[in-house]
């Protein structure tokens, strides 16, 4: 199966993408926060979603807004990000990961699906 990171704010903050998330994690896939947020701030916010989603820890990372496509290495094995920002996506499909954009996409949830 595939690991599919998401941004946070605007995409896995919204319920419709927590209810995808639990969806593909039940057909097996593996699924990450990469969000732009600086670690050193509260993130309550962002933890209750994880824990309710069951996203461990060790698969969320803060990028101290230095630009998620710095985070995205071969190791991760990402086949997919989701993002609602335009350059993130950009910026990580420039290093070879695709990238599905959420902001004003009705298709996004197709989109993933065909992608995987």
């Amino acid at each position: 199966m595939a690991t599919i990171s998401f941004d946070f704010d605007g995409t896995l903050s919204r319920s419709d993408v927590q209810q995808f998330v639990l969806e593909i994690k039940k057909l097996g896939h593996r699924v990450l926060i990469i969000t732009n947020r600086k670690s050193n701030k509260s993130n309550s916010d962002l933890y209750a979603v994880a824990d309710r989603l069951g996203i461990k820890r060790h698969n969320i990372f803060f990028c101290e807004m230095l630009g998620k496509h710095r985070f995205i290495t071969p190791g991760l094995q990402i086949a997919l990000h989701a993002d609602d920002d335009w350059l993130d996506c950009d910026l990580v499909e420039s290093i070879g990961t695709p990238a599905v954009r959420m902001f004003d996409n009705p298709d996004w949830c197709q989109e993933i699906l065909d992608k995987l």
